[in-house]
């Protein structure tokens, strides 16, 4: 696949909602308010990696396509080696400079944090302090990523379209199911009754957290099967705006949407990324 004009637009939105987080602007937002809740997650980090999952998932998706129609398979050996090389060259001085803080005492010890984000388990750690640090808290989408790419080439490479389209869909119904149950979900520990929210962060773990991911695989999956009616339709005149209003969503949310307002927003930056593809000439 070509380079995307556009597409590293997109990105650098989302790593500035990332860093709008870091400034620690919520802690001016009350708790359960529309300035909280829908406002700021509009500009908040989770929005931002929302739309670099969409990204990831259209992306990998449409190339891992284009492999099967080209080549009437999948080579899943060199995948794994691109996505790895894609990482490692990044990730590992980042890994061996934080171990040498911890020795050195500028970083909590957290060694079992830091094995768990080394295999990409992070997005299922505790809150615990022996396990959860700052410096390691922005691997968790690293670890959903990493753990999309484990089974995604597999089900494309050996399991026919259709399944997959079936599997894609049962697992973004279980995101929205679990959404609102595993939060509320109560747990007794030494004595004393925790919500599972209050004790993980549940919505980082693989299902919901891989939703925005596999949308984004699915816009590409339907963009590839019906290419000419697609690009039809997104290069009308409105075409733009109304997948700029998915996009907006968390503006116009209510209350009982919110615990999966990420799928909403996902679902908002996956028409914007397929908008984005089929408009690479546009001045935007």
């Amino acid at each position: 696949m070509q380079y995307i004009r556009g597409f590293d637009g997109l990105r650098c939105y989302s790593i500035i909602l990332v860093l709008f987080t870091h400034l620690g602007i919520v802690n001016y937002f009350s708790q359960n308010s529309y300035m909280r809740d829908n406002l700021f997650y509009f500009i908040s980090g989770a929005a931002g990696v929302n739309i670099f999952f969409s990204i990831s998932g259209f992306l990998i998706t449409s190339l891992l396509l284009n492999e099967l129609k080209c080549h009437k398979k999948i080579n899943i050996r060199f995948f794994f080696i691109r996505r790895f090389l894609r990482l490692l060259p990044p990730i590992i001085p980042f890994y061996i400079a934080l171990f040498i803080f911890m020795k050195l005492g500028y970083a909590r010890e957290t060694y079992l944090g830091l094995t768990a984000s080394i295999f990409y388990l992070y997005n299922f750690i505790p809150k615990a302090k022996i396990i959860w640090s700052p410096e390691l808290s922005h691997t968790w989408s690293l670890a959903v990523e990493e753990q999309f790419y484990l089974f995604w080439a597999l089900l494309l490479k050996y399991i026919s379209i259709y399944r997959v389209y079936l599997i894609v869909i049962t697992i973004i119904i279980l995101s929205i199911v679990v959404s609102y149950v595993l939060p509320g979900v109560i747990v007794n520990y030494e004595g004393s009754a925790y919500s599972l929210e209050e004790i993980f962060f549940v919505k980082r773990w693989l299902i919901p957290a891989i939703a925005p991911i596999l949308i984004g695989s699915l816009t590409a999956m339907l963009n590839q099967k019906y290419f000419q009616f697609t690009s039809k339709l997104l290069k009308k005149k409105n075409a733009g705006l109304i997948a700029l209003l998915f996009l907006m969503s968390p503006l116009y949310t209510p209350p009982f949407l919110i615990p999966i307002i990420r799928i909403i927003h996902g679902t908002g930056a996956s028409l914007v990324v397929l908008w984005v593809f089929h408009n690479q000439n546009s001045k935007i």
